[in-house]
């Protein structure tokens, strides 16, 4: 599959991925096997994307992971306590692997520094830190005029059935 294909699913409007993103990355990736000399599988492209549509659409809900329409400054961040400790850990070392010594203290700076806040949120002498607003859906256009090609994948028979 093509570097970055599917990444374009997270920046597209969040109601556009079935019906105009799938389409598109499906194009490109069928583009690709061409490319390459690959032959490409209809009958496993459709158990992919039903795969796909169950797990990341219905189960995993797409405005988790979309960044469409989000300020940038929200993007940049994370929302993860592990990855955003992870961020701050990389931010105070100037090397990828500190001395013991070096690791500890930091370590225990920023122990002491949480404590710290918690106990002054606890005292009410500080505020907990903001984090970021929660961002409304985004609008959504009709894609009553969008048609799904006869030999798409992406076809059902039965509107009321998963594709």
């Amino acid at each position: 599959m093509l570097d970055g294909c599917s990444d374009r699913l997270t920046v597209i409007w969040r109601l556009d991925i079935v019906f105009r993103g799938i389409p598109d990355v499906r194009r490109m990736i069928k583009r690709s096997c061409g490319y390459q000399g690959i032959q490409y599988s209809k009958d496993n492209r459709t158990n992919f994307w039903k795969y796909f549509k169950t797990t990341w659409i219905k189960e995993i809900v797409p405005a988790w992971s979309n960044t469409n329409r989000l300020g940038e400054d929200i993007v940049n961040q994370t929302n993860n306590p592990l990855e955003r400790y992870n961020r701050t850990l990389n931010d105070a070392f100037s090397v990828a692997h500190p001395e013991v010594t070096h690791f500890i203290s930091v370590i225990e700076a920023h122990s002491r520094e949480y404590v710290r806040l918690i106990n002054d949120i606890s005292n009410r002498r500080t505020t907990a830190p903001a984090h970021a607003p929660a961002q409304p859906a985004p609008a959504f256009d009709s894609d009553s005029d969008f048609e799904v090609d006869s030999d798409s994948d992406l076809v059902v028979s039965d509107p009321g059935s998963e594709a």
